[in-house]
């Protein structure tokens, strides 16, 4: 089974970086900060994913990870 979409609490930043994040091979969909600071009063997000779409994780210790639909099923089952 894999991902579909994605819930998200947190705020938007998309239009901040769209254009400097997008190159010929990728580009950005969506970008969310979600924080412990900001979650009780943060808006929910929700993110389709489509089969080929890669997820990049990004802490706030700036450690990242990345994962395709089927890997995220596999890092956060239900």
């Amino acid at each position: 089974m894999k991902v579909t979409s994605l819930v998200l609490k947190g705020y938007d930043q998309t239009d901040t970086f769209t254009e400097a994040a997008s190159s010929e091979l990728l580009s950005l969909k969506k970008s969310i900060v979600v924080t412990g600071r900001m979650r009780g009063i943060a808006g929910q997000q929700q993110v389709a994913l489509d089969p080929n779409d890669v997820v990049e994780l990004v802490f706030e210790d700036d450690t990242t990870g990345s994962a395709g639909p089927i890997r995220l099923m596999k890092c956060f089952p239900k």
